[in-house]
Formats: structure tokens, C-alpha cells, sequence
């Protein structure tokens, strides 16, 4: 069975990667967890601790607007807290990558004294999440922990031997700066699809706009491309046995691009240009 983890922004913009995931993978678990806020209100005159609030890492919406991939079992959402095997899993080496990165994921702002810039990553974390909106305070630790606990959930499931994809830019970094600080203390840290995602490009390029597709239509054109994706998958795996430095962190992305061009994109053009364009247009073409 083809699975993945997405341990990803949930957003709108989400929606075709998760369309196209669903039509290569037989199961895609969608990272969740959660964290915890106090309430407080004013009771009898006196500002007072009310309730816990969790905040999830998927919106509220989710289960619903995902439903039908949900029942059909491609969709599977991992467990909130789930109990890992060491809670305090790299916690302290975590806290530092994060802490080091803090202008990244909160770039100052270039004529404000002490300023920060809310991204446009950041924004949409707090906004399709939990319900942000301008002129609320700004929840700096909860994003902190938002990052913290999703790079903990990367390599935990690394070290499990799992495959993860996330479209995070600044969670990407994170790992990046991560593994390159402990892989030579940790040679069980794994690297494999944790952002070059072949799969997903080729799907990218080789698809119609996934925005012209609903679920039901993925679904119909899973079902046709069954004997399609099986060669698909038997030429990406060539791809990645054959250029191992796919997964190596330091690679450039001039250097991914180049070695994405050669081994799916040039070769898809040319089969377009010889045979027109297939009814069924998945790249299937084994590389040499």
C-alpha cells in the first residue's frame, strides 16, 4: 500500500496537493494535533481562569469538507496527542532550532523599530485554523509550539521509517536546520520525501488544473489510471533508487530541478510530441 503522512499547513491552498496525494497514494494520514489555551473572563467583577481551550492543527471544517475521501478511507487523521514513544523527543534540540529561526518564521519588519512581519504562511496558520482575524493579539507562542510540535511529529515519524510531505515552507526549514546539525549524531534520522516530493511534481505537470476536479471526479479518475499509476509508481521508485541525493538535504533546488527535468519532464515532453497527447496523461516512461 502507498501511504504518506502530510504533516502540512491545512489550508485552502492545501486542497489540490491533498486532490493529487489521493490520486497516487492508497492512504494519506493528515498530521493533527493539538495544544492547549486558558480562558479567562470577568465572573462577579474579577477577571477569572474560565476554561481550556484545545486548539487543533486542522480546521474545524475539515472532517466535513473532506468527508467523502474520509469514508472512502484515503484520508485518515492521526490521533490528537497521540501518546509518542518519548514525549521529550529531541525537546530540548527542537527548542533551539526553533528559537535560531525565529526571524524566519517572524521576519522583522524592515522600518519598524522591534517590528515583526506576519507572512503570508503565518497568516493563513492562524487565520483557517483559529479564526484570526486583524486587530487580534497575535498568538506568537502558539505558532511557536504549532512549528515545535510538527517538526517533533516529522521525526518521530522519520525515525518510524514513515514517508512525509509537507508544503510548509518554514516548517521545511526547520527540519532542513535540524538534520543538518544532528545527522552525524543520529544516523537513524531518515530523509526520505520529507519536502522533493517527485510524486506530486510529475502529478503537477502530467494532470489538468486539480481546481477543475472534485473528489468524486478523483476518485473516478483513480479508479480509470489503476494500471497507469502502478507503472507510475515502478518509474518513480527507479527515479529515486537511481539519483539517491534526492533526499539529501543540501541539495540545491537548481540541482533537484535538473535532475527533475531529465528524468520525468523531458522525457513526458517527448512522448507528447511523439504520440500527441495521451487520453490517460500520467508519466509512465522508464528512465535509463
Amino acid at each position: 500500500m502507498r501511504e504518506i503522512y502530510f504533516n502540512s499547513d491545512i489550508t485552502p491552498k492545501s486542497i489540490n496537493e491533498i486532490k493529487l496525494l489521493a490520486l497516487y497514494y492508497d492512504k494519506i494520514n493528515i498530521v493533527n494535533d493539538e495544544v492547549y489555551s486558558p480562558k479567562f473572563d470577568t465572573l462577579d467583577g474579577d477577571f477569572k481562569f474560565t476554561e481550556v481551550e484545545d486548539l487543533q492543527f486542522i480546521p474545524n471544517t475539515f472532517r466535513t469538507d473532506y468527508k467523502l475521501l474520509i469514508d472512502e478511507n484515503l484520508i485518515a487523521i492521526t490521533e490528537k496527542n497521540r501518546k509518542l514513544e518519548n514525549e521529550n523527543l529531541f525537546a530540548s534540540e527542537i527548542s533551539k532550532i526553533v528559537n535560531a529561526n525565529h526571524d524566519f518564521i517572524f521576519p522583522k519588519h524592515p522600518t519598524q523599530k522591534d517590528g515583526r512581519i506576519i507572512t503570508e504562511e503565518v497568516y493563513d496558520v492562524m487565520k483557517n485554523m483559529w479564526g484570526f482575524e486583524w486587530g487580534k493579539p497575535i498568538e506568537r507562542n502558539l505558532i511557536w509550539w504549532y512549528y515545535s510540535i510538527k517538526l517533533q511529529w516529522f521525526l518521530k515519524l522519520l525515525l518510524d521509517g514513515e514517508n512525509c510531505l509537507s508544503s510548509s515552507q518554514n516548517l521545511n526549514k526547520l527540519f532542513s536546520a535540524f538534520i543538518k546539525e544532528h545527522t552525524g549524531t543520529n544516523n537513524n534520522l531518515g530523509t526520505k520525501g520529507f519536502n522533493k516530493s517527485l510524486v506530486l511534481d510529475a502529478l503537477k505537470i502530467s494532470l489538468p488544473n486539480p481546481d477543475l476536479l472534485s473528489f468524486e471526479e478523483i476518485l473516478e479518475l483513480k479508479l480509470k489510471l489503476k494500471d497507469e499509476l502502478g507503472l507510475f509508481y515502478q518509474t518513480i521508485n527507479s527515479i529515486e533508487v537511481k539519483n539517491k541525493q534526492l533526499f539529501d538535504t543540501n541539495i540545491q533546488n537548481n540541482e533537484y530541478q535538473s535532475i527533475f527535468f531529465n528524468e520525468i519532464q523531458k522525457p513526458l515532453k517527448e512522448l507528447d510530441a511523439n504520440s500527441g497527447k495521451s487520453e490517460h496523461p500520467i508519466p509512465v516512461k522508464e528512465s535509463n
